[in-house]
């Protein structure tokens, strides 16, 4: 496999959980250190924290959601990116390696059908201006709204489940008590 960079998107607000959900723990281990392990295992050369805390990767473009942490990392390097978010706990290496090798056969973009997160990105001249562009006119910041501009695959999804995002208590308490 080539060389690729890890990012955990850790920058929200975490105002919904009323606490940094990067410090919250499964299976023994905080939300953080958990996504840093997953990209470790899978080979990432570098990994990079998109945060303005834990002395991570601050945003250039403040207030722009994962986007703004996207474009800081692909400043850091220049790899193509895997990208998880911090609060999708249930995810394992095992799920994202399908991602990581699609990701590497790809021109511009890998994702999950019908999740935009976790994302493998190339690190093109073409998908660094279309971020840039996103967030200097602040217009269609999603992720989603980036996918549907790049060449994209989309792997085909068996358990929903393992993609959800953890952002109020009840949603830690229910994959806790699993």
């Amino acid at each position: 496999m080539k060389g690729f960079t890890g990012v955990v998107l850790a920058g929200g607000k975490s105002s919904r959980m009323g606490k940094d959900k990067s410090t919250l723990l499964f299976e023994g281990e905080t939300f953080l250190y958990r996504s840093r392990r997953l990209l470790e295992d899978l080979g990432a050369s570098t990994i990079l924290i998109s945060s303005n805390d834990y002395k991570g990767l601050p945003d250039i473009y403040t207030g722009c959601g994962p986007l703004s942490g996207i474009h800081a990392a692909l400043h850091q390097t220049n790899n193509n990116l895997l990208i998880i978010p911090v609060d999708m706990p249930l995810i394992t290496s095992a799920q994202l390696l399908p991602l990581l090798e699609e990701g590497e056969s790809t021109v511009e973009a890998a994702h999950y059908d019908r999740f935009p997160l976790p994302l493998y990105l190339a690190n093109s001249k073409k998908v660094r201006n279309i971020i840039e562009n996103k967030l200097e006119t602040k217009t269609n910041l999603s992720l989603r709204s980036l996918i549907a501009q790049l060449d994209n695959i989309q792997i085909p999804v068996s358990d929903s489940r393992v993609f959800s995002n953890v952002n109020t208590m009840e949603d830690y308490n229910d994959v806790i008590s699993d």
